[in-house]
This record gives C-alpha cells, sequence and structure tokens, in this order.
C-alpha cells in the first residue's frame, strides 16, 4: 500500500515513483536537498528575499553561501527580467524558491523559471507547499531537480505529512542524513556487513513509516483527482478573485497579484493591526492569517461566497467600530 500511495503522489507532479520519498514536513524535505547537495560539494545558492523560513533556513544551517534577491517579483515582471535573472544564475549552483510565495501570494512560472535554470546548469530546488494540489506542477516540463512540499495546506492531508522528490538521474540521492533498516533494498536481508542501501525513494526514509499519514496523502490526492484539480483550481481563484475585488470596493489595499499567470489562491490585504484583526476575525468564526503586517486570505474550494460576504461583514463592523480604521 505504501508503494501504491509513492505511485499516486508522483503522479501528482508528474515524477517517476522512485524518486519520491515520503517525509514529515516541508522543512524536512528542504534540510534532505540541502545535506544531499552539501555531499555533493555545491556551495551557492540563490533564492529571494520573499521566502518563507523553511525555504532558507536549511541551506544556511549546511553552510552554503545563500544569495537573496531584492524585488525577484519585479524582475520577472520586466521585459529584460529574464536576461537578468539568468545573469544572476550563472553564479549560483542551486536556485531555491516557493512556487507559490506565502508572504505575497506571488506564483512563480516554473516552466520558465526552470528553462532559465538548465541554460545556466544551475539546480532548480522548489517548495511547492502553498501550491500542491491546485496547480499544475511537472517536474519534468519544468525542469525541476529538487521539490518539497506538505500535505496540510491545500492538499488537506494533515499534520505530518510531506513528499520528496530528487532527480535521482542528476543527483545521487542513496546517501541521506539518516538511515535505517527500511532505507534498505531488502529491510529483511539481515545484512550487518554489507547493507544495500535501496536505490529508490526509499533510501531517505529511515525507519517504519507513519502508515496512517503516507495513506492519508494518498486519498487526499485521490478526492482532488475525482473532484477535478482543475475544477478545484477554478473555483480556489473564482473566490480569491471575490476577495480581492471585495477589498477594494471598500478601498483596502490588495499587495497579491491580481491577473494572469502570477495570481495564485493567497489573497494579501495592507491592513493596520493585522494580527489583532485575525484574533477579532477568529472569535467571530472567519479564519485567515496575520503573516509580515498584512492579513493573508486563502479561500479553499469547499468554502462559499457567502463565507466570503461573512468575513467583510465581520470587517465592516469592526471598521465602523474603529474611527482610525481606513475607509
Amino acid at each position: 500500500r505504501r508503494q501504491a500511495a509513492r505511485q499516486t503522489v508522483a503522479a501528482l507532479v508528474g515524477a517517476p515513483a522512485e524518486h519520491v520519498s515520503f517525509v514529515g514536513s516541508t522543512s524536512h524535505a528542504v534540510s534532505c536537498m540541502a545535506f544531499l547537495l552539501r555531499n555533493a560539494g555545491l556551495r551557492r545558492i540563490l533564492s529571494t528575499s520573499s521566502e518563507f523560513t523553511s525555504t532558507v533556513l536549511p541551506w544556511r544551517h549546511h553552510g552554503f553561501e545563500v544569495e537573496l534577491m531584492e524585488g525577484f517579483e519585479a524582475l520577472l515582471k520586466r521585459p529584460d527580467g529574464r536576461n537578468e535573472l539568468r545573469r544572476r544564475l550563472e553564479g549560483a549552483d542551486v536556485f531555491v524558491t516557493a512556487h507559490v510565495q506565502s508572504y505575497t501570494g506571488f506564483r512563480c512560472d516554473l516552466e520558465v523559471l526552470g528553462s532559465l535554470c538548465r541554460e545556466t546548469d544551475t539546480l532548480f530546488a522548489v517548495n511547492a507547499t502553498q501550491s500542491a494540489g491546485i496547480f499544475d506542477i511537472d517536474v519534468e516540463r519544468d525542469s525541476i531537480d529538487l521539490l518539497g512540499f506538505t500535505g496540510f495546506k491545500w492538499l488537506m492531508a494533515g499534520y505530518g505529512t510531506g513528499v520528496l522528490y530528487v532527480d535521482r538521474d542528476r543527483i545521487d540521492a542513496t546517501r541521506g542524513p539518516l538511515v535505517g533498516w527500511m532505507s534498505l533494498q531488502n529491510p529483511y536481508a539481515d545484512d550487518l556487513e554489507e547493507p544495500r542501501l535501496a536505490s529508490d525513494g526509499r533510501s531517505l526514509e529511515a525507519g517504519v513509516p507513519d502508515f496512517s499519514r503516507v495513506f492519508a496523502l494518498e486519498a487526499a490526492v485521490k478526492a482532488l483527482r475525482n473532484l477535478g484539480i482543475a475544477e478545484v483550481r477554478s473555483a480556489v481563484l473564482d473566490l480569491a478573485g471575490l476577495v480581492a475585488s471585495e477589498a477594494e470596493r471598500r478601498g483596502l489595499a490588495v499587495s497579491s497579484p491580481r491577473t494572469g499567470v502570477h495570481r495564485s489562491g493567497i489573497v494579501i490585504l495592507d491592513l493596520p493591526r493585522a494580527v489583532e484583526l485575525q484574533d477579532q476575525l477568529a472569535q467571530r468564526g472567519v479564519m485567515v492569517s496575520a503573516r509580515a503586517g498584512q492579513l493573508r486570505v486563502s479561500p479553499h474550494f469547499f468554502n462559499t461566497r457567502e463565507e466570503v460576504d461573512q468575513l467583510f461583514a465581520v470587517l465592516d463592523e469592526l471598521a465602523a467600530a474603529d474611527p482610525h480604521a481606513p475607509r
């Protein structure tokens, strides 16, 4: 059943099943990436200043030289942006970024970035936590060398679930940071002298997995496929668009992309006292997140237009009670 689950999850991102490992979180996945590439002798990481901590911290922890680009999102929108990014990539061993940025809602065009990485012989590592399950990812088409994501976001598979993809045709992923009997080609061989590590994703899975979480992840992927991932994505984007429109109608600033390929399911509202607003909304049954001094709204397909109305009804109520609130 674990191998069947591996096939199901691998197909979600267009990966060979033997290149996929089950991990506990995105942090776990990125830490494995950093360990493997450090052992390969790579040292120079190029990333962006917009990243969530888990995307960058493991590389610093393992001693990599990390350069964070300022203005990455604006760079991709400029006519000459690709040429500038190509120049920056030429000085890096690995380019690391999120598919969708947690703090800004910006969605990268993975195919474009992957192509630039191939042109400059730079490895491409992606954190897909804020996109896996609703936005298309194909590791072959997008030239992704390493990919990690958790199952508790858009995939709805619960905490403690995660996936790591490593292109084993380009990266030696046999010797990972942890090892145990389930990392072996034959876990039941009882060979203490010359144990043979598995040549597939199992080599990065040290011991007996939490089968319930592996099967939950498999069930979540199947459920989304049964619903139709394109239909789920359409519903998410429609609701995100409604949130942005309602905010702008009230004169509230929306800093996340509104149209085009960079739009995602995350809407960022520039509101003062975001943490206070998050708590006040939660008390009224509306769940949002305060991130970097802004309010992040992330509707999923199961949310409704009525719930968007409820969000803004509460915001209107709070604004009416606060003479200093933006109108």
